[in-house]
């Protein structure tokens, strides 16, 4: 499984994340994705032959590992981890 860090999150913000599977696909593409969010908020996600992305809001601060599992149109199953924060703006 691959672990991929993605940039920070404030609390309020929705951003979108993209998982680019293209170097494990080869010739193969993307049948179906799934996401374990790890109590993370996410209002919409897509894929393509290609790529999956997740919209993710930013709820409750901490840290977060989603899980996006693919499987290809050649029955192949592949799992990516995301490790990501969510973090609290300063009112000051």
């Amino acid at each position: 499984m691959s672990v991929i860090c993605w940039p920070n999150l404030a609390v309020g913000e929705l951003l979108d994340y993209k998982l680019d599977w293209s170097e494990d696909l080869g010739s193969d593409t993307i049948a179906s994705s799934s996401w374990d969010l790890d109590g993370l908020t996410s209002p919409l996600n897509q894929s393509d032959d290609t790529s999956t992305t997740l919209w993710v809001r930013g709820v409750t601060p901490g840290h977060y590992n989603p899980i996006n599992t693919v499987i290809t149109a050649g029955g192949r199953e592949i799992k990516a981890m995301a490790a990501l924060r969510v973090f609290e703006l300063d009112q000051d």
